[in-house]
């Protein structure tokens, strides 16, 4: 509602106005910005921020531990073995020299940098923070389009 309500009150009130008088060209910029504003906005909040399977749903998908160890990079050591959740408590707690942690909410090995989200309730891969405005977390899989989101918005600003 913040970008569309002022946008929207823009193209009703003065994109006439400045069409004529000032840059023609503007408020199709103007148009195409506010396009990519949203694009970014959508792509941001509806993409998959990196969030790690929790140890239930990988015990019920059958392939699904292997997949996650390939995508997390663990030693192979610990891929055939990640639903025995003890077993690799202590090869986790082994590796925490690598910087590999144990999430006893999630029950998953984290690789480093990765961290649990209090908000959602799961741990993010390349965590960054939470955003209240997106009402997603911002971690690897979306953080592009996080950066992009910001960038459309500052050059938005920069157009009024």
């Amino acid at each position: 509602s913040f970008i569309l309500i002022p946008s929207f009150l823009y193209f009703a009130l003065c994109h006439e106005l400045m069409t004529r008088l000032v840059f023609a060209p503007g408020p199709t910029c103007r148009s195409q910005v506010l396009l990519a504003t949203i694009a970014f906005l959508l792509l941001t909040s509806c993409t998959d921020p990196g969030i790690l399977p929790r140890q239930r749903l990988r015990m019920r998908l059958p392939g699904l531990e292997n997949e996650v160890a390939r995508t997390l990079a663990l030693p192979d050591d610990c891929a055939s073995e990640l639903n025995d959740g003890i077993l690799c408590l202590a090869r986790a707690l082994r590796r925490q020299t690598q910087g590999y942690r144990f999430c006893h909410t999630c029950e998953v090995i984290r690789p480093p940098r990765t961290s649990h989200c209090n908000d959602c309730g799961n741990c993010v891969l390349t965590f960054d923070h939470h955003c209240p405005f997106v009402n997603n977390c911002i971690g690897q899989r979306n953080y592009v389009f996080f950066s992009a989101f910001l960038i459309s918005t500052g050059c938005a600003q920069l157009e009024e």
